[in-house]
């Protein structure tokens, strides 16, 4: 999987999370996209930080966002993008911050069931 691949994936995974929360789902949340601005890799934890368009219906909000990668990342052309895209199945890879308008997707979190 190549990165620009890897964004389109995202964005439906994100998607499918969303619906599977309660109040996402209620609210029609769902996710239009990533842009990714920078790869920060002196941070601690390394990091991809952008923008993400989050929806609601058919009404869209420019949101932030973080990938959070694996500690043995040191260059961007290392990065495994397909290890980064969570299980369909998995859970507790994604946090949701409405106030700040911003998502986390953590995929070394990601809980997998057998669902």
């Amino acid at each position: 999987m190549d990165e620009a691949r890897f964004w389109e994936a995202l964005e439906y995974r994100v998607s499918r999370a969303l619906a599977g929360v309660d109040e996402c789902a209620r609210l029609g949340m769902w996710c239009d996209g990533f842009i990714a601005h920078a790869v920060e890799l002196s941070t601690s934890p390394k990091r991809i930080v952008g923008q993400a368009w989050v929806c609601f219906g058919d009404r869209q909000e420019r949101w932030t966002f973080e990938l959070l990668l694996p500690d043995n990342v040191e260059r961007t052309d290392a990065i495994v993008w397909s290890a980064l895209l969570p299980a369909a199945t998995a859970t507790r890879w994604l946090t949701i911050d409405r106030e700040g308008e911003h998502l986390v997707v953590a995929p070394a979190d990601a809980v997998h069931s057998s669902a």
